[in-house]
């Protein structure tokens, strides 16, 4: 990002429409964003101050305004620019938890998941007779046995991965399926660097 250059020909004016008891300085002119200068207003340099403190900025000349507000811009500007230090965003690995696979419907052993992020990879195939396939896994809390989602509704052969964000702790699917044989694979995220 390029800082803006403040035009030194501005002129410097205290509005008639600020709020009582806050003198409020505007610089009007241009501002250099780029290759493009547009009209810029700065609005307010300065908040509420005390009588004296007024009375001092009243009596300032332009030119003290003008080096007053180049050198807040300056530091406003090489506040931006120091680089940022951004860590490596973290490999997203996967660990194999647990297998399952067969014909029909089924309930599977509990699993623990610890990172809250996990996949099923699901296949089926061997659809007999052909066109009646069903294959739905719904993930279930296994302490409590309430289901959580449905990772998983198709008809017919296929293959496919369900991602599931759930908090960390003890899972179980239920399967319903019919006319197909099935496989699912549970692998946990874990991150690596």
């Amino acid at each position: 990002m390029r800082c803006p250059v403040f035009a030194v020909g501005s002129a410097w004016r205290c509005p008639t429409a600020a709020p009582k008891g806050c003198p409020t300085w505007t610089l009007h002119g241009a501002v250099e964003f780029g290759d493009a200068i547009r009209d810029y207003s700065f609005l307010p340099l300065v908040a509420p101050a005390s009588a004296p403190l007024q009375s001092r900025l009243r009596h300032m000349t332009t030119r003290k305004m003008v080096l007053i507000v180049a050198a807040l811009a300056m530091a406003a500007c090489r506040s931006q620019s120091q680089p940022k230090v951004e860590s490596q965003p973290a490999a997203v690995g996967w660990r194999p938890v647990e297998s399952f696979s067969g014909r029909g419907s089924a309930q599977t052993q509990s699993f623990e998941i610890e990172s809250g992020q996990w996949r099923i990879k699901w296949e089926t195939k061997n659809e007999m007779p052909a066109g009646t396939g069903t294959f739905q896994v719904t993930v279930h809390r296994a302490v409590s046995g309430r289901p959580l989602a449905l990772a998983v509704d198709h008809h017919g052969v296929g293959h496919d991965i369900a991602y599931v964000n759930e908090d960390p702790r003890l899972f179980h699917l239920v399967i319903d399926s019919s006319n197909v044989d099935w496989s699912v694979a549970i692998e946990e995220a874990v991150a690596s660097r």
